[in-house]
């Protein structure tokens, strides 16, 4: 048996402190890796976590956002328009969507949006106009722009849209309505306007409502019959309302 002065056990004896040592070093090595790789899961799934809850959040304020700014329809569930979400609702009825409409800037969408409750207007209202019939015939005006005719047409400046609304129906039916009902609107859909573009974004509205007089009535302005009046109005923008403002009538 070696001595303890045996050069041999002595340098054993040297190396035993340095293996366990090392041995302790990569065994905590290997535990820190564990661990980071654990951290590293863990914050990834409590950072995915977070982006479903915050994502969820973002959903639902956006619709809370979208019904605060006024009732919109969409073709799709749901359609981003810049901030705003806006869901479908199934009373509504898009009759027209004229994607990157060419009167509009960049990527800019024009609906032509026929009203499923008559009583209620989106926001904001931009134009109030006025679709007067007797029997076939539409009561049309001089654009003040100069661009042919048009129904009857108010811009909603410093008031509300209701007293625009009466504003024109007082000049264009001078002896009364027995009731104007909403037709429908053109929703213009801008995510982001250049400066100088004159309406609200994301959404603005140009609601036309209906006004139907008897035989006996008539109003200042010109009449068209039914082809004189697609052949002159046909190209406006709201002129697919036309076609169903029989069904706004109770």
């Amino acid at each position: 048996m070696p001595s303890s002065g045996d050069p041999s056990q002595l340098s054993m004896n040297l190396r035993a402190p340095t293996v366990a040592a090392a041995t302790r070093t990569e065994m905590a090595r290997d535990w820190s890796s564990e661990a980071t790789r654990s951290s590293c899961a863990c914050s990834r799934s409590l950072a995915e976590g977070i982006s479903v809850v915050v994502s969820t959040v973002w959903v639902v304020l956006e619709q809370v956002d979208a019904h605060r700014v006024g009732r919109t329809t969409c073709r799709r569930p749901l359609e981003r328009v810049g901030r705003y979400v806006c869901a479908v609702s199934a009373q509504e009825r898009v009759l027209v969507s004229h994607q990157d409409a060419e009167w509009l800037p960049a990527h800019g969408r024009a609906d032509v949006v026929l009203a499923g409750e008559p009583d209620v207007a989106p926001v904001p209202v931009c134009l109030v106009r006025v679709l007067v019939t007797r029997g076939d015939n539409v009561l049309v005006e001089a654009r003040p722009d100069g661009r042919g005719l048009d129904i009857p047409t108010g811009a909603v400046r410093d008031g509300t849209w209701e007293e625009a609304l009466e504003d024109l129906l007082r000049r264009t039916v001078p002896d009364g309505c027995r009731q104007a009902r909403l037709l429908g609107y053109v929703r213009n859909a801008v995510p982001g306007a250049p400066e100088g573009y004159p309406w609200p974004t994301p959404h603005a509205h140009f609601v036309v409502w209906h006004c139907r007089l008897p035989a006996d009535r008539d109003a200042p302005g010109a009449w068209l019959d039914a082809v004189q009046a697609e052949a002159e109005l046909r190209e406006r923008h709201w002129w697919p309302l036309a076609a169903h403002a029989e069904r706004a009538q109770p």
